[in-house]
């Protein structure tokens, strides 16, 4: 795998590239005013892609989500996966062959991206939508689930959730994936709230969510 070709994912919270562990770099790396017109579209550099990775996974993988202050998030305030990821019954939990055996199905210290794969996706496209397209494919625990990356065919492939198969040992999890459009509703609230987050740190000044378009944002 060259750079031509490469892969940007994540292992127990540190960004990987191409499947090794890198040092975190200085997150400020845009002026104070930089979102001020509520475009989030950054140059797909691999320097700002492993940043922003590494941003998203300190802001809300690493900590297991975050909840907004009052009056934030537009009635999202909640910016984590849902229940079906994290609530591992007390018997899996309590019996290690069991815990052993259901582990890449719920998050733990160990497994932190499970369930994170359309949000962290989502929220990266948001920067770096100008050369990166969204795709989805087959979820390799569930029929009737999906996982979701970024992919760009001439340069390579952002999937910072991959993790949750790995812990499993399976490797083919990005096969038959097909491009798709962002979803809207609650997940374009969720992903333009993570995103706004990001880039304040990106430019270490506040960023009016309210510039910031729910959906619509690749026109």
């Amino acid at each position: 795998m060259t750079e031509q070709n490469f892969l940007v994912s994540s292992r127990e919270g540190r960004v990987c590239f191409n499947g090794k562990r890198i040092q975190k770099q200085h997150t400020q790396i845009f002026e104070h005013d930089h979102f001020k017109t509520g475009s989030l579209a950054i140059p797909s550099t691999l320097d700002n892609i492993q940043v922003v990775s590494q941003v998203f996974l300190d802001l809300f993988i690493t900590p297991k989500g975050i909840i907004l202050p009052p009056g934030e998030g537009s009635g999202y305030r909640t910016l984590d996966i849902v229940g079906r990821y994290k609530n591992m019954h007390d018997a899996i939990y309590d019996d290690h062959s069991l815990l052993r055996l259901f582990r890449g199905l719920f998050r733990s210290d160990r497994n932190l991206t499970r369930g994170w794969c359309y949000l962290a996706a989502a929220t990266l496209h948001r920067f770096f939508y100008q050369d990166y397209d969204l795709y989805r494919g087959e979820c390799e625990y569930d029929s009737t689930d999906f996982h979701w990356w970024l992919h760009n065919e001439s340069r390579g492939t952002i999937d910072l959730t991959e993790e949750q198969y790995r812990i499993m040992k399976i490797y083919e999890l990005r096969k038959n994936g097909t491009r798709r459009s962002p979803m809207g509703h609650s997940y374009g609230v969720k992903t333009r709230n993570m995103a706004v987050k990001v880039a304040e740190v990106l430019c270490g000044s506040y960023v009016d969510p309210k510039m910031v378009r729910v959906t619509g944002y690749t026109n």
